[in-house]
């Protein structure tokens, strides 16, 4: 059955037998070395095995015998050992065996062969080329959301395209924006209503080694959320208002950004830390803020759809679309720290800096922007970095990629730095998830099938002890 784990993962193998680089493991050993395998999701499983006590034990991991992956272990002073195995391609064949050294020599047990469950046949093909794979970004591992026509999934690739992990986000709905936890053990996910016509909004953490999963309802969510410092949740809530719009009296909806404790139900008090209702005048910048928000009802005045925290300034950035804002606030006041967009905000060249946009990379001193351009004469989409000077409140255009066939993308689209200078590209509604160089050279390349597209992606160095991905 596709996504299941073979019934025989569940025995223990005896150790003794073959291996080779070093002593194999005998009976005058005893259980030293029977590894036992328990899985959990996707192609995850944890694997125990007992060492003799004292003696340094790690886990060998490899295909077709080849043995050349050493797993991260922990082993309590009985010999006690277990390690959890991540990263496994799906539907493939693996070897693992237990190793130790007795202060002399190393031993290892009996290698134990094992099936990882194949792909789940819902999601949609994923075609992988590498134009020119000397520049890539060295290893890692891309987590992402999968939207497609009937189904929608959070997947985590590797540089080869294959899925190492996965799970559904559940019948009618979506989960655009994903992040990895602060501690790095779970993927969380903002759950919401697929039509967008009723309020269903919860943050959903899924552990990556176990699977297990929590909810916390994120009351009024849409579109993006932040694990804050202090462990509560925030997240951004329509925030309606009756108020006067173009010189009549309507009820306005803008954003607000709202926190709450992680495991929060309906009832559960919330702190709202900023709305934009209380500090910009409620005026229409474009024709789409007009339009009313899709079971909600009033005026979409604001459509923000993006979050970002910067930690060290103790701020949070807001993005509207709908006002080409990018909007930062104090996280302990609520008052506002600073602008890019409108009125009295940073200085720059072009201005508004961005074209009904979508945020995901900032710092302090830059920001990198998936600029739609929804208004642009030419109807193109473009990714877009900024050098920000926040003291001399002023703001420069260092860097920019036009979608190379000039297509407009009208949803989402996302754009990360990666650690060597390159960039991840996610080109939503084309399916299409790149690579660029800092010339702009396409040097990864993942294509969805047809009726998927990407929501918003993270590139994660590491999955046992990762330092990106929040």
């Amino acid at each position: 059955m596709p996504g299941s784990w073979p019934l025989w993962w569940w025995m223990a193998c005896t150790a003794g037998g073959g291996g080779t680089g070093g002593t194999d493991g005998g009976a005058d050993d005893g259980d030293h070395g029977a590894v036992a395998l328990r899985p959990t999701v996707a192609t995850v499983a944890e694997a125990t095995w007992t060492a003799p006590a004292g003696a340094d034990t790690w886990l060998e991991l490899g295909e077709e015998g080849a043995f050349d992956r050493v797993v991260p272990t922990e082993v309590d002073d009985q010999g006690a050992a277990s390690a959890w195995l991540l990263g496994l391609k799906a539907g493939r064949r693996y070897e693992l065996r237990a190793a130790w050294t007795d202060g002399e020599e190393d031993r290892r047990g009996e290698a134990v062969a094992f099936d990882t469950p194949t792909r789940p046949e819902e999601v949609v093909p994923l075609q992988v080329s590498t134009p020119d794979p000397s520049r890539m970004q060295p290893g890692g591992f891309v987590l992402g959301a999968l939207l497609q026509l009937d189904s929608a999934w959070v997947v985590i690739l590797d540089r080869d395209g294959d899925l190492v992990w996965w799970t559904e986000v559940g019948d009618g709905l979506l989960a655009p924006t994903v992040r990895l936890s602060r501690d790095g053990r779970s993927v969380l996910m903002g759950t919401y209503d697929q039509n967008q016509s009723v309020d269903v909004g919860e943050l959903r953490r899924v552990s990556l080694r176990e699977g297990t999963a929590t909810t916390t309802r994120t009351v009024l969510a849409h579109h993006d959320f932040l694990e804050l410092p202090d462990g509560r949740i925030a997240w951004l809530a329509f925030d309606s208002r009756e108020t006067d719009y173009q010189g009549g009296l309507y009820d306005v909806v803008g954003d607000a950004v709202v926190a709450g404790p992680e495991g929060a139900t309906e009832e559960t008090p919330t702190e709202v830390l900023h709305a934009l209702h209380d500090h910009l005048d409620a005026e229409p910048r474009c024709f789409h803020a007009e339009e009313e928000v899709v079971g909600l009802g009033g005026k979409d005045w604001t459509h923000a759809n993006s979050l970002a925290l910067l930690e060290d300034r103790g701020e949070i950035a807001i993005v509207s679309r709908f006002l080409d804002l990018v909007w930062a606030f104090d996280l302990d006041s609520g008052a506002p720290a600073w602008q890019v967009g409108l009125e009295g905000g940073l200085q720059g060249e072009p201005m508004p800096p961005i074209d009904h946009g979508h945020l995901s990379d900032l710092w302090a001193e830059g920001m990198l922007v998936f600029d739609n351009g929804d208004h642009r004469a030419d109807l193109r989409s473009r990714v877009v970095e900024y050098r920000l000077d926040l003291e001399a409140g002023t703001f420069q255009q260092t860097w920019e990629l036009w979608h190379p066939e000039g297509m407009h993308i009208p949803l989402l689209g996302d754009a990360r730095r990666l650690p060597d200078g390159n960039r991840l590209v996610a080109w939503s509604t084309q399916g299409r998830l790149v690579e660029v160089s800092p010339e702009g050279q396409e040097l990864w390349t993942v294509q969805t099938g047809v009726g998927a597209i990407w929501g918003r992606v993270r590139w994660l160095d590491d999955l046992y002890a990762p330092t990106s991905g929040q």
